[in-house]
């Protein structure tokens, strides 16, 4: 077993990839709104969606190479094939 400082004391292991599918809350609501009964999360108010946005947003301008803005406001084709050419682009796929 490796001791703590090992390990990397005070450090918080960070993912090697985050996408981030970026998607107006009043946009993500009413997709919802037509798929499913929302759930306690889903539920929050957007102002809240909008907090969150704003700080994947600083994340990712703080650490670009680790995040993909993927723009969701689009077909699930396109938003897929962003996401896997963002993949490719990062060297995570061939």
């Amino acid at each position: 077993m490796q001791s703590v400082d090992a390990l990397g004391a005070g450090r918080i292991r960070q993912p090697d990839l985050t996408v981030w599918f970026d998607l107006d809350p009043v946009v993500a609501a009413q997709r919802l709104a037509g798929a499913r009964v929302p759930d306690k999360f889903e539920s929050q108010p957007q102002d809240f969606f909008a907090r969150v946005a704003s700080g994947y947003a600083a994340r990712a301008t703080a650490d670009p190479s680790r995040f993909l803005r993927v723009d969701a406001d689009q077909s699930r084709e396109a938003v897929w094939r962003a996401v896997e050419a963002g993949v490719r682009a990062k060297g995570f796929l061939r």
